[in-house]
């Protein structure tokens, strides 16, 4: 007949002794542990309709859905979507019965347990074994650490409050300085704002006129300091209706940094539709940079087109500032060189070797009101080459047309008259400009 035994029996051939001697509660914890463990630790399995099988823990249970945790992740299932629970035995089950066995007075146990149930994995209740030793043993170095408490000052603190302590941030799950915070969330907000500008104009170009108004008011919602650099990129686009469409959001937009590309587009884009929203973009945005842009290519421009353009793009923009430059380009003097090349092929014909070459005009490098001296330009003739040199002038009634606009006065192409009047009337035309 088996005697009777005062001690606490496990299940698996051993017992632990009902003594209230910690350190023997202590070692038994262990070899209690370890003849669990060797017990069959298997876990739960759930079978899907859908041929997957998971195994882990089953956490909750119900008519209608199944918790079920794997790893470190749970995930719910609905009843419908299950074909079978397998219930086994997990390290969960060995935890709980290591459980009803420690002693919960003793923060060694407690530690013991906590250290236990991380090694398999089992955070939560590793948290929870470790608060409990901070409520036996407050100043418990192992626990404090394990749960990211730190010493500063002589006190213990979590991690997160000490990094604020010492004015650290956190952001997408680290701690860093507040400028480096904003630089990520600026280098975030720049690729966002391409992204969502790329995928716009990408619409735009399959779509119908009343659907791309609509995305150009899109566009306008975006307002940020990456807009601009990212919508610029569209002024080389082939589609003359992208080209238009950027050129009118950057004038909403009124970043200067784009003025240089606008006016490149109000000189030398084939559109016109393009060159004038390219304008108008430039005088909402108000910057003097644009005068700048413009009036050197008033007299230094080689080409006629382009001179025509910059008095245009003056005149649309309507600063009076530009009125002495306009006058200056009423009219330029120009050679007309002609004559043998040295290199001429034989079937060369003299009109192939005659060209126009702007005339050494007073220009413009800053708009400051400053002239540089007089340029002289080549001939552009090779060494011994024989040639005869015209001067003639070549008109711009683009220029007229914007003093008519910018004065209400009409002198013709007469510069002395122009001048006359610009010099009895500079201050109060920039005057009554200021107050517009």
């Amino acid at each position: 007949m088996r005697a009777h035994c005062n001690n606490l029996c496990i299940g698996f051939g051993g017992c632990v002794p009902s003594g209230k001697d910690m350190m023997i509660r202590r070692i038994s914890l262990q070899w209690i542990a370890a003849g669990l463990v060797l017990g069959s630790v298997n876990g739960d399995i759930i079978y899907l309709k859908n041929g997957n099988e998971l195994e882990g823990t089953v956490v909750e249970q119900s008519e209608f859905f199944i918790k079920f945790k794997t790893g470190l992740a749970t995930v719910e299932f609905e009843m419908a979507e299950v074909k079978e629970v397998l219930k086994g035995r997990t390290f969960l089950d060995v935890y709980r019965e290591m459980w009803i066995l420690a002693d919960h007075e003793d923060p060694d146990a407690k530690l013991e347990l906590a250290t236990w149930a991380r090694q398999h994995r089992l955070e939560e209740e590793a948290e929870l074994e470790l608060q409990q030793v901070l409520l036996l043993d407050p100043e418990n170095r192992t626990a404090r650490m394990q749960l990211g408490y730190v010493k500063m000052n002589g006190k213990w603190v979590t991690r997160d409050d000490a990094n604020l302590g010492k004015g650290l941030v956190r952001y997408g799950g680290k701690w860093m300085t507040p400028q480096e915070r904003e630089k990520r969330r600026d280098s975030v907000l720049r690729i966002q704002t391409r992204r969502r500008i790329n995928s716009i104009f990408k619409m735009m170009q399959k779509a119908e006129p009343f659907e791309q108004e609509k995305l150009i008011q899109e566009l306008l919602k975006i307002q940020n300091a990456h807009a601009a650099p990212a919508i610029v990129r569209f002024i080389d686009d082939s589609h003359d209706q992208l080209r238009e469409a950027a050129t009118q959001v950057l004038g909403a937009l009124k970043d200067a940094s784009v003025i240089p590309t606008l006016a490149n587009s109000a000189l030398e884009d084939d559109s016109e539709m393009v060159r004038r929203q390219a304008t108008l973009a430039m005088k909402a945005i108000g910057s003097v940079a644009a005068l700048n842009h413009l009036t050197p290519h008033l007299t230094r421009n080689r080409q006629k087109s382009r001179r025509y353009r910059a008095a245009q793009a003056l005149g649309e923009i309507g600063d009076p500032r530009v009125i002495p430059y306009l006058i200056e380009a009423l009219f330029v003097k120009i050679k007309i060189v002609s004559g043998l090349n040295p290199f001429q092929r034989p079937d060369q014909t003299a009109s192939e070797n005659t060209s126009k070459v702007a005339g050494e005009n007073s220009v413009i490098t800053k708009f400051t009101g400053e002239k540089v001296e007089k340029t002289s330009i080549s001939d552009g003739l090779t060494s011994g080459a024989k040639a005869n040199v015209e001067e003639e002038f070549e008109e711009n009634p683009a220029a007229l047309e914007a003093l008519k606009r910018l004065t209400g006065q009409d002198f013709d192409y007469s510069k002395p008259k122009w001048r006359t009047w610009w010099n009895t009337h500079e201050q109060e035309v920039l005057r009554n400009a200021q107050k517009q």
